[in-house]
């Protein structure tokens, strides 16, 4: 059957007529879903940001750290004002000590976050500690004490954490053999309203160092001081005891410094080395006499 001219062109138009709409309403649905990413934009929303934590947490739990990493980094990144970014940087710094055993990156990870959360006392502190901790194990004695010297001086801080921080301290000064600082620090431990344990703990340390500087009177004083206290835990009795001990013998108070020795026989952790220095302290005796 024949299509006449007319037929065909009105086909044609109504064909030009239903690609037209089409294309019409095509074109309105890009404009609406165009329109609606740029108000999530100005939003501040981007849906591959909105599920990055999601898919970091899924790939801890399928052990795929390498994508984990990737993902809190993308956040961290793409959102420098996020609600999450504290919980991130955690994450990131647990996952590279615990998991890839990474000190270096940590540290990396920990000096980043000095300076971004800087503002907020707690968290700025609770990062000083970690980095000061890992920069102690690193050997990166240095920055150690910078980090601590800082917490130190910290007026914020609450007695009992600040006898904490001042032991830490005295044992950085020491590892560089700064003991004048060192002694410093632990006497300033003595002067804080901190727990007696926290107290005894620095007192035990001071009569260290000054056993280290031959400082064996000043030793001998803190020590017996220390002894004196009525709630001494019996384990740092002993070692207060032994410590003692071994300075009289160096001040040559030999019958005295037995007498002490005698005393933790029994309760040294190794009674071995009691029994052998005691038995040192009978020659060196008897060759005085």
């Amino acid at each position: 059957m024949e299509i006449s001219s007319e037929d065909h062109k009105a086909r044609v138009k109504k064909k030009g007529l239903a690609f037209r709409l089409a294309f019409f309403s095509r074109m309105m649905l890009v404009l609406t879903l165009v329109s609606f990413v740029l108000s999530l934009s100005a939003c501040g929303w981007n849906g591959e940001d909105a599920n990055d934590l999601a898919r970091a947490d899924l790939a801890m739990r399928q052990s795929e750290y390498g994508d984990a990493e990737m993902f809190y980094e993308r956040y961290l990144r793409k959102n420098p004002n996020g609600d999450q970014r504290w919980q991130v940087w955690k994450r990131l710094v647990d996952l590279t000590l615990n998991i890839r055993q990474d000190n270096p990156m940590a540290m990396d990870y920990l000096e980043i976050m000095l300076v971004e959360f800087d503002k907020d006392a707690d968290r700025r502190r609770e990062i000083q500690i970690k980095l000061a901790d890992l920069c102690h194990e690193a050997r990166r004695h240095a920055r150690s004490v910078q980090l601590w010297e800082a917490l130190a001086r910290d007026e914020g801080l609450e007695p009992n954490k600040k006898a904490e921080i001042c032991r830490n301290l005295a044992k950085a000064y020491l590892r560089h053999f700064e003991f004048t600082m060192a002694k410093d620090t632990l006497k300033l431990c003595l002067a804080l309203e901190a727990t007696f344990e926290l107290k005894a703990g620095c007192m035990y340390e001071l009569a260290e160092v000054q056993m280290l500087t031959n400082e064996l009177e000043e030793s001998q004083i803190t020590l017996r001081s220390l002894l004196q206290q009525a709630n001494i835990p019996e384990a740092q009795r002993v070692l207060a005891v032994f410590m003692l001990a071994d300075v009289l013998e160096q001040l040559e108070q030999f019958e005295e410094s037995k007498q002490f020795f005698e005393t933790i026989r029994k309760t040294y952790p190794n009674p071995r080395v009691v029994e052998l220095r005691l038995s040192y302290l009978q020659k060196r005796e008897a060759k005085k006499k």
